[in-house]
């Protein structure tokens, strides 16, 4: 097999044109991580409305982005009471200037509305036999420089404050990312986040430490004031 060999000049070229490529890769990557917390122009006239209904409702948010100085972190909220939990954290993220990302089979991702999905900071989990959402979610830490995401402790709403599930630790701990403790005050209308912990991998004394701290919070959800 005989070797082509490149004058200088197309090899220049040619290196010129990846280069490029590389650069329009980037943007393509960071346009699709750019969510309703990070949009341009978007992003702070809704942290303006949702400071003005802060105001208006008389609920307070007492962290700030800056609360959070690790890059990569799983927040997890509790106690999950209420449908209007939701709003509440949409309005509370955006006050705190946090950029925010949660997540979601894969099938609450169809077309045509999946980029929307993707700009309310839903990120898509694809399970499969030899992957499940522990590792799912884990590699998709390790995938970028830069990811704080909110899971419910409980897995899913209850009125009288749910049990906690193992799944946001063990996402935790298999990412290597500390565990952010963000509540609910409802008698207070105070959302929180006073507390980050790295895990050790003792799952039984971990958790008696993250349920000591979420106590006095336990019958202060929306549906319990």
């Amino acid at each position: 097999m005989v070797a082509l060999k490149l004058c200088p000049k197309l090899t220049s070229q040619i290196t010129l044109v990846l280069g490029s490529l590389k650069k329009i890769f980037r943007i393509i990557a960071m346009a699709r991580q750019t969510t309703i917390f990070s949009t341009p122009v978007v992003t702070p006239i809704l942290r303006a409305l949702a400071r003005l209904i802060l105001k208006m409702i008389g609920w307070k948010i007492n962290f700030h982005n800056d609360t959070l100085p690790h890059k990569k972190c799983v927040i997890i909220g509790a106690y999950h009471t209420s449908n209007w939990d939701f709003a509440l954290m949409l309005v509370g993220v955006l006050d705190a200037e946090v950029k925010l990302n949660w997540m979601g089979k894969h099938q609450i991702f169809p077309w045509p509305i999946a980029w929307f999905m993707r700009w309310l900071g839903g990120i898509p989990v694809y399970r499969d036999r030899s992957t499940n959402m522990t590792s799912a979610v884990a590699n998709i830490f390790d995938e970028r420089d830069e990811l704080k995401i909110l899971l419910a402790p409980e897995g899913t709403r209850s009125t009288e404050g749910g049990v906690f599930k193992s799944g946001f630790y063990y996402i935790a701990h298999q990412a290597g990312v500390p565990i952010a403790m963000a509540y609910i005050d409802a008698e207070r209308k105070v959302v929180g986040l006073e507390k980050i912990m790295e895990t050790t991998g003792d799952y039984e004394k971990d958790l008696a430490e993250i349920l000591a701290y979420y106590e006095p919070y336990k019958y202060k959800g929306i549906n319990h004031v």
